[in-house]
C-alpha cells in the first residue's frame, strides 16, 4: 500500500491487511512516495519476483 505516512487517515488498519493478506497468499508492503518509507524494498520484491520466474 502507498502512503504510509497518513496512518491517522487509513480506512483499514494495519492488522487488517496482515489478515487478508496472508489469508490469500499475498505479500505486502506499506510504502510512502512523500517520504521514501520502504519504496526501495517493493522494488527490490518485484524484481527478486520476477527473477524467481525466470
Amino acid at each position: 500500500g502507498n502512503k504510509s505516512d497518513l496512518q491517522d487517515n487509513l480506512v483499514i488498519s494495519e492488522e487488517q491487511i496482515k489478515v487478508v493478506a496472508k489469508e490469500l497468499g499475498f505479500h505486502y508492503i506499506l510504502t510512502s512516495a512523500l517520504t521514501g518509507e520502504h519504496v526501495n524494498e517493493a522494488f527490490l520484491y518485484i524484481a527478486y519476483r520476477f527473477i524467481e520466474k525466470m
